[in-house]
């Protein structure tokens, strides 16, 4: 969700240079630069103000709908780490020339098709490694979680807070251990795409660019 949000906002700024564009754009890495425990409370904050619009509509079953759900948590994730995914993907996008967006645009292509046909495949590997690291994120995330969850849901940060505070240190190991493996897989990756990134690097043909870009574009559009 974070990184759908992300590409949706970075492709906006590609298109459009706007003042809200820009702000709205700014807005996305608040919630990566407040602490999780503001976050936490001030998604419960509007959750339960939800939760008593449904009950003044007669929406609501039996207790509170939104608040203490999985949806809750998913919300507080999408605040927190929405400028990780995003701050990710729009790297890799200015990777990409703007010629080839200026030309495909130029020569009638809708932005979603733009968006689909040209941003994302050569920037599959940048929504790749934001996935990985907003994944990352939020299995270590424990404040959001602990303020949110409903009842019977833990995580592996829960579980290694909850037998640290009973002192059960060598069986908070196993899920401690298991949060180093699983951050490993990611590293790993990386790690293994930079080698080859740089085992192909060579020397670039100088070759116009406004060329390839309309030739690309045209390639699109046909």
């Amino acid at each position: 969700m974070c990184v759908t949000f992300g590409v949706l906002v970075a492709n906006a700024l590609r298109f459009s240079t706007g003042r809200a564009t820009r702000t709205a754009a700014r807005l996305t890495i608040v919630g990566y630069a407040v602490p999780a425990p503001v976050v936490g409370i001030g998604v419960l904050l509007v959750i339960v103000g939800l939760d008593r619009a449904l009950d003044g509509l007669g929406v609501a079953v039996t207790g509170l709908l939104l608040t203490g759900s999985v949806g809750a948590v998913l919300y507080a994730y999408a605040v927190r780490f929405l400028a990780l995914g995003f701050s990710t993907v729009d790297a890799s996008l200015e990777k990409v020339p703007r010629e080839i967006t200026m030309s495909a645009r130029t020569l009638g292509a809708p932005p979603r098709r733009v968006m689909a046909r040209l941003h994302l495949p050569l920037t599959r590997g940048g929504i790749a490694t934001a996935v990985l690291l907003v994944a990352l994120e939020a299995l270590k995330e424990l404040p959001i979680v602990l303020l949110l969850r409903p009842f019977g849901f833990d995580t592996l940060s829960i579980w290694v807070w909850q037998l640290a505070g009973e002192s059960l240190w060598e069986a908070a190991a196993l899920p401690a251990l298991s949060i180093v493996a699983a951050s490993l897989v990611p590293v790993a990756l990386l790690s293994r795409q930079l080698a080859r990134g740089e085992g192909r690097r060579t020397e670039p043909a100088p070759v116009a660019v406004a060329p390839v870009a309309v030739a690309r574009a045209e390639e699109l559009v046909g």
